[in-house]
């Protein structure tokens, strides 16, 4: 093997090491951030009861400094009560009273390296049917229409 080719070798591997190197160094901190681990209600859930309040949950400990939890209905209507309370790594947000529909949850914390996080979550309360939206009456003296 010629000093050359030696030469043209450790240029490729330093090149090699390298590379490696800084796709760790990259990739680490990426690694890192905080993410949402767990929901309650779960993300896309259909409820037969309203909760009561959202919980989140991170794989690190957040913080609520210029956070917030939001949760609305489809019409755009907030049902959050006081400000989300914060213990460690676990957000909980009171609702007010929920009726049946579809709702999001929209939060965002902060994470302790200082990096927002934020994030959709989507539920439903279904109905359980146990009261119809609306009952026509019909007076003693007439017949009901039949249905079509």
């Amino acid at each position: 093997m010629t000093l050359r080719s030696r030469a043209v070798r450790r240029v490729g591997l330093a090149g090699v090491g390298c590379a490696v190197l800084g796709l760790a160094l990259v990739a680490a901190p990426a690694a890192a951030h905080n993410e949402l681990i767990a929901s309650n209600p779960a993300d896309k859930a259909v409820l037969d009861t309203a909760p009561t309040d959202v919980v989140l949950e991170f794989d690190q400990p957040v913080q609520t400094e210029f956070g917030l939890v939001a949760v609305f209905d489809a019409t755009g209507v907030h049902h959050e009560r006081g400000e989300p309370q914060v213990v460690g790594s676990i957000v909980t947000q009171a609702l007010g009273a929920l009726g049946t529909g579809a709702y999001e949850i929209s939060y965002r914390v902060g994470s302790a390296d200082g990096h927002p996080i934020t994030g959709t979550l989507t539920f439903t309360v279904a109905s359980t049917g146990s009261t119809p939206e609306a009952t026509p009456k019909v007076s003693s003296g007439s017949a009901a229409p039949s249905p079509t």
